[in-house]
């Protein structure tokens, strides 16, 4: 019959401790063969040229962290921003973050010009709407593309067994972190943009299958004075 793999086993596939991420966690709960042949064994699909959604979703997520950033080092108030402003700077961003992608490679091509400028659209209304938020709350900007783990601006999330033993680190990237002081506590929002649209599941989280915005809150709280759970979004970035 069969027999789960040993420690000593486990231990040369996925090191120890195990290196893990939020995304890992919920593919291992949502089919373990598969977090096996992808984190054990590194079988992959050989991959295609061409222009895709995660190529896409990484520009606009570069040039939305440049510009909030920006503007909280400049200390510009969200209510002082024009939509004619927040626009035409998003396009400038999207258009930089273009010519670092090598996997957008067809400038020539009418397709190239047709996807550059729905990234500059998607990107331009997602900006906006964060501002818009800014600008009827009391929540500011704590941080964007926080990395969760070594080197980064939160520690990895430690996973130890009953013995103390160090099993797993957790390390993630939070796409925007707010905050907002209230009776004593700082309350913490948690954004993860998507392509597409995702809600939040109770089940799934209790499932082990939707953890991330759990995960990412819990880092932040841990690490903020105060830190109290306000909400964790997920923010669709699409057209209307």
């Amino acid at each position: 019959g069969e027999s789960p793999l040993s420690k000593r086993m486990a231990q040369k596939l996925y090191g120890a401790p195990i290196a893990l991420s939020a995304s890992r966690l919920e593919k291992y709960h949502s089919c373990a063969f598969h977090y096996f042949m992808t984190y054990g064994l590194f079988a992959m699909e050989r991959q295609r040229a061409g222009i895709e959604p995660r190529s896409t979703g990484s520009v606009q997520h570069a040039a939305l962290c440049d510009y909030f950033t920006a503007l909280a080092e400049e200390g510009r108030n969200p209510d002082a921003i024009s939509r004619e402003e927040c626009y035409r700077d998003l396009g400038r961003l999207v258009e930089e973050e273009v010519q670092k992608d090598s996997a957008l490679l067809y400038e020539n091509s009418a397709y190239y010009q047709y996807v550059v400028m729905r990234m500059r659209r998607i990107a331009a209304r997602t900006a906006w709407e964060v501002v818009k938020f800014y600008q009827n709350s009391s929540f500011r900007p704590y941080g964007f593309e926080l990395k969760i783990g070594l080197d980064g601006d939160l520690p990895a999330i430690r996973v130890n067994g009953r013995d103390g033993e160090a099993l797993a680190q957790i390390s993630g990237l939070i796409d925007r972190a707010d905050t907002a002081e209230a009776d004593g506590k700082t309350y913490i929002n948690i954004v993860d943009y998507k392509s597409s649209a995702k809600k939040l599941s109770v089940r799934l989280a209790e499932d082990g299958i939707s953890i991330q915005p759990l995960l990412y809150t819990k880092a932040l709280c841990d690490h903020i004075e105060g830190g109290t759970p306000g909400a964790m979004l997920y923010m669709q970035m699409t057209e209307p």
